[in-house]
């Protein structure tokens, strides 16, 4: 919303224009007339979290309302730095880092939000080689204590399972929302990553809104 009658030119998609308003009426020394409005970042891929600065001059004024002497206004500015969701993500194994074949393991994943809100939290998870998901074990756990069995989308490459799940939904500040599954080591990932303790089976997690 505009106050006092100003009119927004030279807007586009993307957002940008120019208010301006008319001050008809004759001021006093002393006087003041304050404008407001309301405006919000619009959607773009190219936003940075650089400043954007935004401008409002006085194009100019008269003494009087005929006759008299004109004058150039004075400019103002003002900076906004636009705020971007951060997400931290942590991995954990709560039942042990050791694995057995045929025996599932439990994982955890941890997403944080900090700085400014998630719209859409989107968790990307990748299996150890010859590794597999066990059906119906994923629980989306929120800062609210609520919970949900929510089963990834599964895609295959070769031996190696990525876990996908697209749309965890929104997450404020301070808020973390948690995936815990379950997956087992194969008969292959014997020879695939190996076996021993001094074989690592890495599983990586990637967070992003």
């Amino acid at each position: 919303t505009i106050t006092g009658g100003g009119v927004l030119t030279g807007s586009g998609v993307n957002g940008g224009g120019v208010i301006t308003w008319n001050v008809a009426t004759p001021m006093a020394p002393g006087a003041s007339v304050s404008y407001t409005y309301a405006s919000k970042l619009a959607p773009s891929s190219t936003l940075t979290s650089a400043g954007l600065l935004n401008t409002v001059k006085v194009n100019g004024y008269d003494s009087l309302s005929s006759g008299g002497r004109h004058y150039t206004g004075t400019t103002a500015t003002r900076t906004v730095t636009p705020q971007f969701p951060v997400l931290t993500t942590v991995k954990s194994t709560p039942s042990g880092t050791t694995a057995y074949v045929g025996s599932p393991l439990d994982f955890t994943v941890a997403v944080s939000v900090a700085q400014a809100t998630a719209t859409t939290v989107n968790v990307t998870d990748t299996l150890p080689a010859n590794w597999n998901y066990v059906p119906a074990s994923a629980q989306v756990t929120y800062s609210d204590g609520t919970s949900a069995q929510v089963d990834p989308t599964i895609s295959t490459s070769g031996a190696v399972t990525t876990l996908t799940w697209p749309d965890l939904g929104s997450a404020a500040p301070g808020e973390t929302v948690s995936v815990f599954y379950q997956a087992t080591p194969t008969v292959a990932a014997l020879t695939n990553p190996g076996a021993g303790s001094s074989i690592a089976h890495v599983n990586s997690a990637k967070a992003f809104s």
